[in-house]
């Protein structure tokens, strides 16, 4: 094997539930050290770092079950936002609207059919329309342009027990927005989205 005083392999890694539909197996997992121990046996490489995966692995770390060896996993929607992604589920004593997405309503217009219809300042560029969700739940999606979104402002059903004031939206009122993760990837790394942190 060939060698370079320029590079030096740190270690070995895997994802999971990125791209693929199937979650993380102790037998997968496995796999990963083992490769790892052949690499140094055959090859001589001693590398520090074995990287066993992402979030979707937090029921294993959780359960104990996480095979030794692994000693860094790569945590973000479980951290930001409460997730574990092999199941998709809440973790337990975490939030998951730890960041919120919002809104100024830039323009309001009366529609035949239901009372208003709003437009806000911000659009594809932005956040796809299925990486949010309103929290009002007077507002139903419309519509989402490059830059501008558009929603209705229903009558609200009876059983939800939703007023149907709608004075508190006008010209520069705010609409906020849950996000899943790839909508906080992408107001992340917008230009146009201002980050606040409190």
């Amino acid at each position: 094997m060939g060698k370079s005083r320029y590079i030096r392999i740190k270690g070995i890694g895997t994802n999971a539930r990125c791209i693929a539909a199937n979650g993380p197996t102790k037998e997968s997992i496995n796999t990963l050290v083992s490769l790892k121990e052949e690499l140094a046996s055959k090859l001589g490489l001693r590398m520090e770092i074995l990287s066993g995966v992402n979030s979707s692995i937090w029921n294993m770390i959780t359960a104990g079950e996480l095979p030794l060896g692994i000693n860094q996993v790569r945590i973000g929607e479980a951290i930001f936002l409460g997730r574990e992604t092999a199941g998709c589920t809440k973790i337990k004593d975490t939030f998951q609207d730890c960041f919120i997405l919002e809104a100024e309503i830039i323009e309001i217009k009366r529609n035949k059919n239901i009372p208003y219809r709003i437009i806000l300042a911000f659009g594809l560029q932005d956040v796809s329309p299925k990486d949010h969700v309103v929290f009002d739940r007077r507002l139903k999606p419309r519509s989402q342009s490059s830059d501008h979104t558009i929603l209705d402002i229903t009558k609200g059903e009876k059983h939800t027990g939703i007023k149907k004031d709608f004075s508190n939206f006008k010209v520069g009122s705010i609409i906020s927005f849950k996000l899943n993760y790839f909508g906080l990837l992408s107001c992340m790394t917008s230009p146009f989205i201002e980050k606040v942190f409190m």
